[in-house]
């Protein structure tokens, strides 16, 4: 009798792995998103994951997807700020962005910064609206990600600028995250865990809410704030 109480309870345990393992590597896929590409005004790159999105956006730009690449810029963290005190000067990922581009000869006349530093995804694509509005630009544009960071910028634009049609979300397919085995990696395991607490921000209206956010909005942009 012990033994198969002993033997169901294995098996029980092994069927749940096997269904959370294929829960788990369901839900990283799902992370990705790839929307289907067409003709641009832009190619714009999110900040994060230097090199991978930078590269990914000057392919996109020499395949003549869009005649211009945007960059955007963070805000200067504390650390770097401890390195100028120090005489030691850190590049902004920024600068590097642009180093890469001139690189992979991207022209400098088809290279446009985003002026407005900003401290997260949400603003972020908030001041890629701004400068959409300000050059007359309904869309599409598209935007460069990463891949576990593709669903959350998808959803962000839709919560917060409300035309998902006017954004082309795309991630880098040569990033290393890896989407069926995210779990095993704690690096991975760390950028789910933020990205999963982001998402259920966004769909529950944002009850954490950045200083950014009480920016006002564009008059022709349903911007969230």
């Amino acid at each position: 009798m012990m033994i198969a109480i002993v033997a169901a309870l294995m098996l029980c345990l092994a069927l749940t792995v096997f269904l959370g393992r294929l829960i788990l590597r369901a839900f990283g896929k799902w992370l990705l998103v790839a929307d289907p590409l067409e003709p641009a005004s832009c190619v714009v790159v999110l900040g994060g994951y230097f090199p991978w999105r930078v590269l990914e956006a000057a392919s996109l730009y020499h395949q003549g997807w869009a005649p211009e690449v945007w960059l955007t810029q963070r805000q200067e963290t504390p650390e770097r700020q401890v390195f100028a005190k120090l005489g030691i000067d850190i590049k902004l990922e920024l600068e590097h962005n642009q180093h890469v581009l001139k690189r992979v000869d991207v022209p400098t006349h088809a290279v446009s910064l985003i002026e407005e530093p900003c401290v997260d995804t949400a603003a972020e694509l908030r001041n890629v609206a701004l400068k959409m509005q300000a050059r007359g630009i309904t869309g599409p544009i598209i935007l460069v990600t990463s891949k576990a960071h593709a669903r959350r910028v998808k959803i962000l634009w839709k919560a917060l600028v409300g035309r998902p049609k006017a954004a082309i979300v795309r991630y880098t397919p040569d990033d290393p995250f890896v989407p069926d085995r995210w779990f095993l990696n704690p690096r991975d395991a760390q950028t789910v865990a933020h990205e999963s607490f982001a998402i259920l921000n966004a769909w529950t209206g944002f009850p954490i809410k950045p200083k950014t956010f009480a920016a006002p909005a564009p008059a022709s942009y349903n911007v969230r704030t």
